[in-house]
Order: structure tokens, then sequence, then C-alpha cells
């Protein structure tokens, strides 16, 4: 809507658009291979960089040429392909594992709350009178309860820091380390026996006992 106010028409919009998505799919693919460090960093990097980029835009560059609007678009929808990317490391490198679903749930209850608050953005422009105040007042409530965040857990902010600081380590065999891999080759050959039965040839007898074995073989 700012774009075809100041702009250009919606058919070159929608090709400007096509070609925005194009230059992210792009600048992704170059800047992924330089996630593996500093991780903590890059991941709230992004998510303020989508928090902030639409009010700068809005407020400033836009003000300055329309282009600046396609501009912040490309850097908010590449840095949110970055927060995406890095979230599931971060989980697992953060949390318990058995703490990973009740805390998913939790975060996206907390997203959904904010992504149905962010409809709200055309009556709260009619209200205030202008996109400018829309904006600031939308993504400075957000800015106001992440700061609010961080400023009650900041143990856990520094916990984070600490579990991310060393970057993911690839070697030939992955992200797993050779005991972690000779321990996984290993076979208890007086339980499973040299030559183990096929499963097309095992009788009824031999596939029950199989299956009493099974919760043994896989502690």
């Amino acid at each position: 809507m700012l774009i075809s106010e100041t702009g250009p028409s919606l058919d070159v919009i929608s090709v400007l658009y096509t070609i925005e998505g194009l230059l992210q799919a792009v600048i992704v693919v170059i800047i992924m291979p330089w996630l593996d460090t500093n991780m903590f960093w890059k991941f709230f990097l992004s998510t303020w960089i989508i928090l902030m980029g639409p009010p700068l835009a809005i407020c400033a560059l836009g003000k300055i040429h329309w282009v600046f609007y396609l501009v912040t678009l490309l850097l908010v929808d590449v840095a949110m392909t970055v927060a995406t990317g890095l979230l599931s490391v971060l989980l697992l490198r953060s949390i318990a594992w058995e703490h990973i679903s009740t805390f998913h749930k939790q975060v996206s209850t907390l997203a959904g709350f904010t992504i149905g608050a962010s409809y709200v953005q055309m009556p709260l422009k009619s209200g205030v009178g202008s996109w400018e105040a829309a904006s600031l007042i939308g993504h400075g409530a957000i800015a106001l309860l992440l700061l609010l965040v961080y400023a009650t857990h900041r143990n856990a902010m520094r916990k984070f820091w600490d579990d991310l600081a060393e970057p993911i380590q690839r070697g030939e065999n992955g992200d797993m380390e050779e005991e972690d891999l000779s321990e996984l080759e290993e076979i208890d050959e007086e339980e499973l026996g040299e030559d183990p039965p096929s499963l097309v040839r095992m009788t009824e007898h031999e596939r029950k006992t199989a299956d009493a074995n099974l919760p043994g073989l896989l502690e």
C-alpha cells in the first residue's frame, strides 16, 4: 500500500516482489554456511532486524524513496529465514530434550498472540491517524515485551551465550564425534548371535523370542 501510494503501479510492484523473492533465496544460500558460529548474536540480531526494520522504513527511509520499502522487505525476509533456521539449533543446544516440546508450545502460543495482534494495524492506523504512529506503537509494544523478558531472565541469556559460544564442528561423520560413532557400531554378539536369523525364515517361536528381547537390545 505504501509503495503504491508513492511509487509504481501494482503490476510493477508484483514484478518487484518476485525479484525480491529470488534475491532472498540467493542471499540465504550464500550466508547459511556462516551461521555455525556466534549463533546467539546472529539469532537475536535477526529478530531485532525483523522488529525494527518496518518502523525504520515507514518513519524514515521510505520518505527518502519508495525503493527503501523493498530493500527493508528483503532485509527482513532474510533475517526471518536466518532466525527460523537457527531456532531449532538453539533449542537443541540450550534446552534439555524433555523440555523442548513444552517450551515450543509456550513460544508458539505467544507467537500466535503476536501474529493475531498484528492484524489490528489497519484499525490502529485509522485510530492514530498515520502509518508512522501505528508502526511505532505496534512494534514498540513488542520491543518493550522483549526487553522485559531479557531483563527478568538475565541468567538464562547468559546461559545461552555460554552454550552457544562453541561453533558446530563437522567432520567426516557429520556432527557426531568419533567416540559416539564407535558406540553405535558396537554390536552385542552374545545377544544377537553370530548369524542372526533372517526375518523371512523366522518361525513364530523365534519371532516371539526376538520381540521379547527387543526392549533389552534398545536399552
